[in-house]
């Protein structure tokens, strides 16, 4: 699943990209090439259970109790670009019982 334009998530409790269980493991991955910008509280922009998710663009993280990617349940997540968060209570990549890399030409 490719994002090459513009998402804006202006919902709460809502996801920019979502992929569950190995879909993105046998068929691809979820990448982001666009923006994506979370204008709302307690939004995701790549959210990837069980998958990869890779952002090789921007992502704004603008409220609080927010993550610009979210790995969870052995994924993979990459930033390979621009995670901006200016909001408290959010963060750049978030990853739980999962790996997540910040390349050293990413910025989160």
């Amino acid at each position: 699943m490719y994002n090459k334009n513009k998402i804006t998530v202006g919902q709460k409790d809502s996801v920019g990209i979502y992929i569950k269980n190995d879909a993105a493991r046998e068929n691809g991955e979820a990448i982001n090439t666009g923006t994506i910008d979370l204008d709302v509280e307690r939004t995701v922009g790549i959210f990837v259970n069980k998958a990869i998710g890779e952002n090789r663009n921007i992502i704004n993280v603008k409220d609080k109790s927010s993550a610009g990617m979210y790995g969870s349940n052995d994924s993979i997540i990459t930033n390979k670009n621009e995670i901006n968060v200016s909001s408290e209570d959010s963060a750049g990549m978030y990853a739980l019982d999962s790996n997540a890399t910040n390349t050293s030409t990413g910025k989160k």
